[in-house]
């Protein structure tokens, strides 16, 4: 991706935005069961990293720079791997029923795959 294309494109076009935006809203969605205990503890640390995710693509896009776009591309893959570590941690404590589970994991690794492949376009 050229630098021109970055400054003319809009997170909202982008497909691994709505995908890392799904994720948020799915991975939401699975924390409404989690026990009372956990709702000061788990489910903050959950959610903020899985709305991070959409947030740093569209903070990147804002930017309008090549350089900038990957630096928050790469802080959103960290946040992938921390929600993901987070989620297998909440499914091991039974937290998540293993359907649950294994929907949003391969949600949050189709966003993976989607922000390395958006990587490497840009470093290419």
């Amino acid at each position: 991706m050229k630098e021109e294309e970055c400054k003319e494109g809009s997170y909202i076009d982008s497909e691994t935005y709505r995908k890392a935006f799904r994720l948020a809203l799915c991975t939401h969605g699975v924390t409404r069961g989690f026990p009372p205990e956990e709702r000061r503890a788990l489910v903050p640390d959950i959610l903020e990293s899985a709305i991070a995710i959409p947030a740093s693509i569209a903070s990147g896009y804002r930017f309008r720079s090549k350089r900038e776009l990957l630096d928050h591309l790469y802080v959103a893959i960290g946040k992938c791997a921390r929600l993901e570590s987070q989620l297998a941690l909440s499914y091991d404590l039974k937290y998540i029923p293993q359907k649950d589970y294994e929907s949003v994991l391969a949600l949050e690794e189709e966003v993976s795959r989607s922000l390395q492949e958006l990587i490497s376009e840009l470093e290419a």
